[in-house]
């Protein structure tokens, strides 16, 4: 779905996206501290130099917190108004688009626009959900999008 105004453009080229304001500065600046200090340590223990730190998931209980918190997960939030009359709008974070939609059996198909092109998504009804395949962009990944309860 066509977030261009809110950066997929940038996401599909360069594998990420930046929101701002969404940690505090307090908390940056901790972060800039505990992975500085994390980077020395690892630094002093190898036998040659390193270039980074990896896993932080798992080696930082701070990343491991703000990765998990609710201001990092909120920006996932996802919604899809399908109203009867083959109209939908789709929101995340900050974004809304318009667009179209039609179902045949259990095949679902989204049509929204990027730039003057359609952009055209088909998922899979099953019950109270619609799952999309979504393979654009540097990593596929499967959006599941429940009836609102």
């Amino acid at each position: 779905m066509n977030m261009e105004g809110n950066g997929r453009g940038r996401f599909d080229r360069d594998g990420f996206m930046v929101f701002e304001k969404v940690i505090s500065a307090d908390k940056c600046d901790q972060l800039a501290v505990s992975l500085a200090d994390l980077f020395q340590s690892k630094q002093s223990s190898s036998k040659s130099r390193i270039g980074g730190v990896r896993n932080l998931l798992q080696t930082s209980p701070l990343v491991a917190e703000i990765a998990n918190g609710e201001a990092m997960v909120g920006m996932l939030n996802m919604s899809m108004d399908v109203k009867v009359d083959g109209t939908l709008v789709f929101r995340m974070t900050g974004t809304e688009e318009k667009g179209t939609w039609k179902q045949e059996g259990d095949k679902f198909t989204a049509t929204t626009k990027k730039g003057d092109k359609d952009e055209v998504h088909t998922g899979t009804v099953d019950g109270d959900q619609i799952r999309f395949a979504e393979t654009t962009g540097p990593k596929p990944m499967t959006i599941v999008l429940a009836k609102k309860k």
